[in-house]
């Protein structure tokens, strides 16, 4: 008498395959690199901003310095060229990287004077940005 044994096996879905394993990582990893590199551009972007505000105030500063070289008598425009030449400040500020803060004026025969200050400086990457403040000034 001979026996038959038979037996079924039934396919089991309790965990995930190789492949489906395989996919899913990936498709994190993609996702992962792509929220760090919006994170990076965010705080590229935030010390960015942060640079310029501070070249906006050292041109202010030395813009103030050429006004109050002017309401205490240095006069305009003459002594004030004479006093601020145009060109890189002496001495530089050293506020930002790398920074050079430049002197402009307009017409230097007339008053009004149209005074420029222009703020360069490089990031950590080596871009270079500038800011530039123009005022016009008159003698008191």
């Amino acid at each position: 008498m001979k026996q038959e044994v038979t037996t079924s096996y039934t396919k089991k879905s309790d965990g995930f395959t190789l492949l489906e394993l395989v996919i899913a990582f990936s498709l994190f990893s993609i996702m992962f690199l792509a929220l760090m590199g919006g994170v990076a551009s965010s705080y590229s972007n935030v010390m960015n901003s942060g640079d310029r505000t501070i070249a906006i105030k050292e041109a202010q500063i030395v813009m103030n310095n050429i006004r109050q070289a002017r309401n205490q008598g240095t006069a305009v425009p003459a002594g004030i060229v004479a006093a601020f030449p145009a060109g890189p400040l002496v001495p530089p500020r050293t506020t930002l990287p790398n920074e050079v803060v430049i002197i402009g004026y307009g017409n230097v025969a007339i008053s009004p004077l149209t005074v420029t200050i222009q703020v360069q400086w490089s990031t950590i990457e080596g871009r270079i940005f500038s800011e530039t403040l123009t005022s016009i000034l008159s003698g008191t």
